[in-house]
């Protein structure tokens, strides 16, 4: 998806797709450490330890970041994308009907 918003605006391809990822995994991970951390101090006898138990509910809060990312990157490439470059001033566009 960050690839598809980055060729569409004509920005930085590579880099947008490599911070979607990021943001995704950063996400991932720091959601990770925090529930590990509330259930073992909520629950001190029991180890929560099962990897895709965890995954299951960490995964799509960790979209759900990333998708609240891509949003706030495409609103900015289409408010960049409206402005006017200064070879266009002075030029009548006209819109056919």
């Amino acid at each position: 998806m960050f690839f598809f918003l980055a060729k569409k605006y004509d920005k930085y391809l590579i880099l947008n797709v490599l911070l979607g990822l990021l943001t995704f995994l950063v996400s991932y991970y720091f959601l990770l450490l925090l529930s590990v951390f509330i259930f073992s101090f909520a629950f001190n006898k029991i180890s929560f330890s099962n990897e895709i138990i965890m995954g299951c509910f960490i995964i799509p809060f960790a979209l759900i970041i990333t998708g609240i990312y891509y949003k706030i990157l495409e609103r900015k490439f289409r408010k960049l994308s409206h402005k006017t470059k200064i070879s266009d001033i002075g030029k009548n566009k006209v819109k056919d009907k």
